[in-house]
């Protein structure tokens, strides 16, 4: 997911932070084995694999905004 992450960055000008769940016994509970999960505030964009073309999805429709 980072690869994919940092492939579309340039283009679409967005910065990500990564965080460990398991320090964080709320997102522990929350995602649980999901991860790596990628979430925008508390919209999900995607969780355990990510394919690049939700990704450019989610970021074109969000650059429009």
């Amino acid at each position: 997911m980072v690869l994919a992450l940092e492939v579309l960055r340039p283009r679409y000008k967005f910065a990500y932070e990564k965080v460990d769940i398991d320090i964080n016994d709320a997102l522990k509970e929350r995602y649980g084995l999901r991860v790596p999960v990628l979430v925008d505030g508390r919209h999900e964009i995607c969780a355990g694999h990510c394919e690049p073309t939700i990704l450019e999805a989610y970021f074109s429709t969000t650059a429009d905004q």
